[in-house]
């Protein structure tokens, strides 16, 4: 259900077989991916508009983002 081609491999993503996963194990993967990324704020809002999956799951961890670099110009 979940694998990587070559073309992927150095990339911060994992490939689905949208045909092979059901469609809860979807929704998880998807909710957890947006935890990571959305502000405090919106995850918030959403679990109170929502509830949340959350309390069962181990916290999402958010990903490090690349600081640009001041240009030397």
């Amino acid at each position: 259900m979940f694998h990587l081609t070559p073309h992927y491999e150095n990339y911060p993503a994992i490939l689905v077989d949208l045909a092979a996963i059901d469609k809860g194990a979807l929704i998880e993967v998807l909710e957890r991916a947006w935890r990571m990324t959305a502000t405090d704020k919106a995850v918030r809002d959403w679990d109170a508009q929502h509830g949340s999956a959350a309390p069962a799951l181990p916290p999402a961890r958010k990903r490090r983002t690349l600081k640009k670099r001041a240009s030397s110009r």
